[in-house]
């Protein structure tokens, strides 16, 4: 763990690293992607709805931010997320139209735009974990990024359905979280998070656990209250504009897998309640957690008031465990559990590693650092059981593991190099092979 402040290190810079190590992840997650680019298929049948949205979009489908969309059949409102993950696709199709046919402009683009998105990844990957630890650290978070569950499916080439851009904004929050000025963090994180449930509520789990981390920042330190006020009216207030952008003041019907008015109502009711409270004076911790409580139960007796035929408003699509929120049943739905052994095995070993990690980094420190270690346990363990629950909320918990397991392996082939007897040696590798091999395993087999 890095003690020296980051602002006396601008020579170890690690831009640099990270994107060579992007150069590398590309490489990788390309020859996994051939079989795909070869036959000219899209690795999912959410990628082709996304692709047929962006067509129809391209060709001149009526949409205006503050109109809404057509609610016909094959609108883009009809779609189970917000059309705000279709632009980056639309745009770079326009833009590479300018210098070659469309129909090349879209194939080159359904190429390059997972890359560039995971490019974005890495970069906030990188910085982070070169804030806490230093430049090999960062690089090499960056490549296990990659061989961790529900990662490399996500960014290869073609693959340009929406959760790649979720996955980069919980991590866009996390990071934010590590800066030093609450008000700036808390905002940054609040916007990203904003962004990410406006494309759809899988998120949903990963942004009440930022608030609880900042609450928790709270409840150990009064001055730390500002951390919760600012992420939870950013957090408000972009909710509320990518709404108006994206859908429309027109679009006030209550909606169960988007957000609208219910989940937007019980943000602001939290946001001004928990406004409020950081202005009084200091309360204990029990009449704080108390008044918490008592918001968030008038923001879900607004949200239950306005959605009554959301018995679960927040949690997406049909599971087994979830009954019938909406029409239809998809594939990735599911719990952890009912999905292949090989999407299983790397998730039950790699993931759990990772929280161990993370916990031992926690126990060797002292602090802020101590305390941060715990705050990124909290959050891992809670996208762990995300992911059970569903499985395609997987790559959550998988790019949180990045920052420690990238310390890991960094430690361990720092440890094999000092070792001179080959039992060791031997030891240590298969440590390695077993930390990243059952996710190269899985993400090579994606490509077969």
């Amino acid at each position: 763990m890095r003690t020296q402040d980051r602002r006396l290190r601008e020579r170890d810079r690690p831009t640099r690293a990270i994107i060579l190590s992007w150069a590398a992840a590309s490489l990788f997650l390309g020859l996994i992607a051939l079989p795909h680019m070869i036959d000219n298929r899209l690795p999912d049948a959410d990628d082709v709805q996304k692709v047929a949205l962006v067509r129809d979009l391209l060709a001149g489908q009526e949409w205006s931010g503050l109109a809404g969309f057509g609610a016909g059949p094959g609108s883009v409102a009809a779609a189970p997320w917000s059309p705000l993950a279709d632009l980056p696709l639309a745009g770079l199709v326009l833009l590479l139209a300018q210098f070659m046919e469309p129909a090349q402009a879209e194939q080159a683009a359904m190429v390059a735009l997972p890359l560039l998105v995971l490019l974005l990844l890495l970069l906030v990957i990188g910085r982070l974990s070169w804030r806490l630890f230093d430049r090999p650290a960062a690089a090499c978070a960056c490549l296990v990024a990659v061989l961790l569950p529900g990662l490399a499916m996500e960014f290869q080439p073609l693959r340009v359905d929406h959760h790649g851009w979720q996955i980069l904004a919980m991590m866009t929050a996390v990071w934010a979280l590590s800066w030093r000025l609450n008000g700036r963090g808390g905002t940054v994180a609040g916007l990203a998070m904003s962004a990410g449930l406006t494309i759809s509520l899988d998120l949903v789990v990963m942004a009440a656990g930022v608030g609880l981390v900042l609450a928790l920042r709270w409840l150990r330190d009064h001055r730390e209250r500002w951390w919760l006020v600012s992420y939870l009216q950013a957090l408000a207030l972009g909710l509320a504009v990518l709404f108006l952008l994206t859908r429309g003041p027109g679009a006030i019907a209550p909606c169960c897998e988007m957000i609208s008015p219910p989940q937007l109502g019980f943000v602001l009711i939290l946001a001004l309640g928990t406004g409020a409270l950081a202005v009084l004076p200091p309360l204990p911790r029990l009449p704080l957690v108390l008044a918490w409580a008592g918001f968030a139960g008038l923001g879900l007796g607004f949200a239950a008031l306005v959605g009554m035929q959301c018995p679960v408003p927040a949690l997406g699509e049909s599971t087994p465990l979830i009954p019938g929120i909406w029409p239809g049943f998809a594939d990735d739905a599911g719990p952890l559990w009912q999905e292949p052994l090989g999407k299983v095995g790397p998730a039950m070993f790699q993931l759990p590693l990772a929280l161990g990690v993370a916990l031992y980094l926690a126990s060797i420190h002292r602090d802020w650092q101590r305390a941060w270690w715990f705050e990124y346990a909290l959050l891992l363990l809670l996208a762990i059981v995300g992911s059970i629950l569903v499985a395609r909320t997987l790559g959550y918990a998988g790019v949180i593991s990045a920052v420690p397991l990238g310390w890991f392996v960094i430690r361990l082939l720092k440890r094999w190099r000092a070792h001179d007897g080959i039992l060791p040696k031997l030891a240590l590798a298969a440590v390695l092979l077993l930390a990243l091999g059952p996710g190269a395993l899985a993400a090579l087999a994606q490509g077969l």
